[in-house]
């Protein structure tokens, strides 16, 4: 991924599936512990908004699809039990080099009930790529 971006951004996407039902889709960075050593914390230097912005930001854009997250706003806090695990933490460490922007997404088991997952697969997909977009010079 380093080799293909020249802007310096590569992004792990860490997608796994709860029982929890306060949201369908549960979002971790390991912000709770620490924003400034977050796992998108290169990310969040070029643009601390990145994760919300109205056309790129990937937990607006699922919101705008009608999917419920949590965080569910800006200022929110990450779900305690979804904070980034250690798949993200691990290659994520804003002191690690070459790093990635890694991220937790945990979907809900009602998501992935085989009538909604067609749709929320493509969904998802169209969302990663608008939101890496802006980030990534060869997509």
């Amino acid at each position: 991924m380093h080799g293909q971006n020249d802007q310096g951004l590569c992004f792990l996407f860490d997608i796994h599936g709860t029982d929890d039902t306060d949201a369908e889709i549960f979002f971790g960075t390991d912000a709770r512990s620490n924003p400034h050593k977050s796992t998108i914390c290169g990310l969040l230097e070029r643009n601390p908004n990145a994760l919300w912005d109205e056309n790129t930001g990937l937990i607006k854009l699922l919101q705008n699809k009608g999917y419920s997250t949590i965080p569910r706003n800006i200022n929110d806090s990450e779900h305690p039990s979804f904070d980034g695990g250690l798949t993200v933490k691990k290659y994520g460490d804003c002191d690690l080099n070459p790093r990635v922007e890694a991220i937790q997404c945990e979907i809900t088991a009602d998501l992935r009930d085989r009538t909604k997952r067609l749709k929320f697969t493509a969904d998802m997909a169209e969302c990663i790529l608008n939101f890496v977009r802006p980030y990534i010079s060869q997509i």
